[in-house]
Formats: structure tokens, sequence, C-alpha cells
């Protein structure tokens, strides 16, 4: 179904303003009116009432513009009360314990096509590249995403590869369409996924993803560590990966 006839207009420009604060902080009036190409009373009209709300605030001396506290509660909160989180720490920590590699819980954020990594258990050893809580993480080239992409149908997946911009962030990420196709129907199928210096942060993982009662994937998680390391355990790994995510998605109301 095509909502975008249903939008409104001055909230989906708040919400362009907000998404610019999170990627460049400390913007002035005229620098986000310039970026988004707004008219001058609506940029103004829209901060003026994000700040009074507390969504972003202004520095007195400078007139720049940041993130408010207001909106870090709402946040936080969320965070704090999102259920898949609570429901799956226990399960986490019991993998973590039992590989001492890092763990990942992450979701879907529909609004931009990439996941967010809500929930992570550190390994005490040597690590690579760590995503950080609240971390955006591309869906084509990250193991938890490939474990949500398993999760959209024929559909939502071609509506996905028309609007994304396929980066090679490595030598063996994957960019072509029909490789990634093929390779979401495999994870479809195993109901895991492998992915192996995808970034070039010489990091290998693997991934399954979490079911709710309606059947719909709604997160993913994942081991991640050096893969000279993985590799000697990673045929373990595949067994209680899924075993986790499975325990996760009956806590969650799943039933085969």
């Amino acid at each position: 179904m095509d909502k975008s006839r249903y939008l409104v207009p001055t909230v989906s420009k708040s919400i362009t303003i907000l998404n610019l604060l999170v990627q460049r902080p400390n913007l002035s009036q005229k620098q986000i009116r310039s970026e988004l190409d707004l008219p001058n009373g609506t940029c103004f009209n829209i901060l003026t009432t994000l700040e009074s709300y507390g969504m972003i605030e202004r520095d007195p001396t400078t007139s720049l513009y940041r993130l408010g506290p207001h909106l870090i509660h709402l946040g936080f909160t969320a965070y704090k009360n999102f259920d898949v989180r609570s429901l799956s720490l226990p399960i986490l920590k019991r993998l973590n314990a039992l590989f001492d590699e890092t763990v990942y819980l992450t979701i879907l954020d529909k609004s931009s096509n990439e996941g967010i990594v809500i929930e992570k258990l550190d390994s005490s050893q040597t690590t690579v590249v760590v995503r950080q809580l609240g971390e955006k993480v591309p869906l084509y080239a990250s193991c938890t995403g490939k474990s949500l992409l398993s999760g959209f149908d024929e559909y939502e997946l071609e509506r996905y590869l028309r609007a994304t911009d396929f980066v090679k962030l490595s030598s063996k990420t994957i960019t072509e369409q029909d490789k990634l196709r093929n390779e979401v129907e495999t994870i479809k199928r195993k109901g895991y996924a492998i992915t192996q210096d995808e970034w070039g942060d010489g990091a290998t993982a693997v991934s399954s993803p979490v079911r709710d009662y309606t059947h719909r994937v709604i997160a993913a998680i994942s081991l991640s560590g050096p893969t000279p390391r993985m590799e000697k355990t990673i045929s373990e790994m595949i067994q209680h990966i899924q075993t986790a995510a499975n325990e996760i998605s009956t806590k969650m109301g799943y039933s085969p």
C-alpha cells in the first residue's frame, strides 16, 4: 500500500530536520533552510515548534541548533521499553558467555531501510570494528541486515533493491541485485546468514532472524568477531544462533 499520499507535509519536514541534526549537529537556521530547500517562514516555524517541545535546542551564544533533551528522553524511554530487547537479553548473555564473541541485536528502521543496533554485548577478546548502540547498518552488507532482508516478501525486496544505493565497502560486498536476491533466498531456506569481511574490517559474523506472533521478522541476532577466530567455531555457532533466535521468537509469540 502506498502511504505517501497520507503523509502530513509539515510533520515530514520536521522529521527531515531532526534527521539532518542527527547527521550534522550544530547548524544555523540558514544552513538548515539551505540544506533542505525550505522556505524561510516554514523553516522558522518548524524550528520554533520543535524547540518549544524540547525536541531541539538553540545555543544562546551561537544560535546553532542541535537535538534537544526531550528527544533524548523519548529515545531512551523507547529503548528501555522495547520488548524484544528485554526478552532477548538473557539469551544474548548466554551466547556471549558461551563463545566470548560480540553479540548484536538489530531491528529494521523502515524509514531508511537500514538496521539499527539496539543491544550489543562485547567480547573480552581482541575485536575488530564494534558497532555502537543506535548505529545504523546497511541491510545488504551486514549479517543482521541480511537476516532482516530474509523477512521481506517479494514486493518489499524489489522495492528495497530499487531504492538502495549499493556501495562496494570491500571486495566481498554484494552489490549486484541478482546475487543479493539469491543470497536472501538461501538465508530464507537455511534460517541463518553468514558474512565475511563485507565491510573490509576483517570480521566474520553469523546471524539468524527473530519473528513475532504474526510470523513477521522483527529483529535479528548475530555473533561477530575476527575472521581467523570465528572460522574455528562458526559451524558450532550456527546451531546456537538459530536456537537462540527461535527461543526469542517463541517469547515474542511465534509458533511454527
